[in-house]
């Protein structure tokens, strides 16, 4: 970031580079040395770790989300933004019935890019082609009860 205009007065630069020196002599006192060296370095580790941490968050303000500015500052982006143009049906839906007559809770798993989540549900099954789907709820979590529904008798119940 030296000399960068986009970061002109970066915090820590020189506490980074004494930590940077400091760690490097403490790795190699802790290779094959004792466990004091090991809990040493150990301890720097997590001191620059913060002092790392610190730095990202200076840089992420002064770039505001410029992917331009972001790549000059010697932080790599960890993924590249895409946009989502297609949000799939939730797969692995599970129904539980619940102690509740008339009540199931449903799960499903993780949706790219799904916020918010319609559920609905059909008087018939939709297997046979009749189905009219009515919404019974909105939500943006992944679980939902399903309530005031009607049971139906057990096959082979009296």
């Amino acid at each position: 970031m030296d000399g960068n205009p986009v970061f002109p007065r970066p915090p820590l630069r020189s506490w980074l580079c004494s930590l940077s020196d400091e760690l490097g002599a403490l790795i190699d006192d802790a290779t094959d040395g004792s466990k004091a060296a090991i809990k040493q370095r150990d301890a720097k580790v997590v001191e620059v770790r913060d002092a790392l941490r610190a730095t990202s968050s200076y840089v992420r303000v002064m770039c505001n989300g410029d992917a331009v500015k972001l790549s000059t500052s010697g932080f790599p982006l960890r993924k590249v933004p895409t946009p989502v143009t297609v949000v799939e049906v939730p797969k692995n839906l599970v129904a539980k019935r619940t102690s509740c007559s008339g009540e199931v809770k449903l799960r499903w798993g993780r949706t790219l890019g799904a916020r918010m989540f319609r559920v609905e549900r059909s008087e018939v099954d939709p297997a046979s082609g009749q189905a009219v789907w009515t919404s019974i709820g909105f939500i943006s979590h992944q679980h939902f009860y399903a309530k005031e529904l009607t049971p139906t008798p057990r096959i082979g119940s009296a």
